[in-house]
């Protein structure tokens, strides 16, 4: 059972006004870190500007074919079958994210990509957070042998926030992972500048 301050804060709201937002899952509340890809389009937009290539292009094409070009018209269909080719392939990976989900009896991470997803469970007690030091470097989690590296769907900075806070909620769940009051281990928003004397 997940203490009582826990329960009341499982409304969405942010914890500590860091990365980590409180939901109620099927099995009760928890926290959650959400990794998501950044998609400057949506879906519409990507339709809707699709739609106005295949029109210029059809335009194009016609305007060609009945000056004696009809050539331009097969270039233009090739050209309109590698962007619908590109456009699915964004499409399939606009909503790639990474998911942490942590309850006191255990941390669930799945990661989506495309129409995969990938469900690994561990136990906090046991998990260890290598955050990554370098661009490039994933954020790694540990349990009995097994790793799983996350964080590539957003930048340095946030995995490091995103370690630093998952860190601070494991060591508030492992002196008794039932009888923890989250709500008084406070987590940093960003650091705070020495005060001068």
């Amino acid at each position: 059972m997940m203490s009582p301050s826990m329960a009341d804060r499982a409304d969405g709201g942010v914890w500590g006004g860091g990365l980590c937002r409180f939901v109620q899952t099927a099995t009760g509340p928890a926290l959650r870190w959400e990794m998501r890809r950044n998609c400057a389009l949506t879906p519409r937009q990507v339709m809707g500007s699709f739609g106005a290539l295949a029109l210029l292009n059809l335009g194009v094409a016609t305007a060609f074919w009945l000056a004696g070009f009809p050539l331009v018209a097969l270039f233009s269909g090739i050209e309109l079958t590698a962007v619908a080719a590109a456009l699915v392939c964004y499409a399939r990976h606009a909503c790639d994210r990474e998911l942490l989900t942590l309850q006191p009896d255990r941390l669930v991470i799945e990661q989506h990509c495309g129409a995969t997803v990938h469900r690994t469970e561990m136990q906090p007690a046991w998990v260890q957070v290598d955050a990554a030091t370098r661009a490039g470097t994933a954020l790694t989690l540990s349990e009995s042998g097994r790793h799983v590296q996350l964080g590539c769907h957003v930048t340095l900075p946030v995995r490091k926030c995103i370690a630093q806070e998952l860190r601070q909620a494991l060591k508030a769940l492992s002196p008794g992972l039932h009888d923890v009051d989250l709500s008084l281990t406070p987590m940093p928003s960003s650091p705070r500048p020495a005060s001068a004397s």
